[in-house]
């Protein structure tokens, strides 16, 4: 049961929000460690530290709920989108595949918590590709433009989630309904992700 408990919670910070992950492994560590010792039947002098399989299976049992419940609570405030992802073919060889651009939808919905409806915006990740080319360019008052660098070997999805993670903090700033469009190139061994939320236009 403790080695099951702790395979969900270690493939989970690979889907769910770290700080989720880092408090439900506390829990879980904590509370499987608190079992009572209990003596040794050959010498009743000798106590064993949290031996008793019961408590053990009872604690984990009990730290699966509260991941399980942390999990509901965590998916219930993201970001609802509005409409479908649309596949931005007027953007041609500028544009995202669609599973990358499915990919970013569900991050930036998980990491938008106040945030209640949003779109994705072609036009947004047009913006987002040129961009990477006039990082001075301005864009209207409310958008925000986040950025994120890493090594051109980086996976897609890997960059996608520190990227995330490393915006999370202003992410979680913005509120009412937004639209965004993201884009990256791969250009003198970096691979740059570019993303903008703004009001719907």
């Amino acid at each position: 049961m403790t080695a099951f408990i702790s395979y969900i919670v270690s493939t989970a910070c690979y889907t769910y929000n770290y700080q989720i992950c880092n408090f439900v492994q506390y829990i879980c560590h904590h509370s499987l460690c608190s079992c009572p010792n209990i003596p040794s039947q050959n010498n009743p002098s000798v106590l064993y530290a949290g031996a008793d399989p019961l408590c053990h299976a009872t604690m984990g049992f009990f730290s699966g709920l509260i991941f399980a419940a942390l999990c509901l609570l965590h998916v219930t405030s993201s970001a609802v989108m509005n409409d479908e992802v649309p596949e931005c073919e007027e953007l041609k060889r500028k544009a995202l595949r669609m599973e990358q651009r499915d990919t970013l939808v569900v991050r930036l919905n998980e990491a938008l918590k106040n945030v209640d409806v949003t779109k994705y915006s072609c036009p947004l990740e047009r913006i987002a590709q040129s961009r990477k080319h006039k990082p001075g360019r301005k864009l209207w008052p409310d958008a925000k433009v986040f950025t994120h660098e890493e090594a051109s070997s980086t996976d897609y999805g890997l960059l996608v989630r520190n990227a995330i993670q490393e915006w999370s903090s202003d992410l979680e700033q913005i509120s009412g309904s937004k639209a965004f469009g993201c884009n990256y190139r791969q250009e003198n061994d970096k691979t740059k992700l570019v993303c903008i939320v703004a009001s719907e236009q």
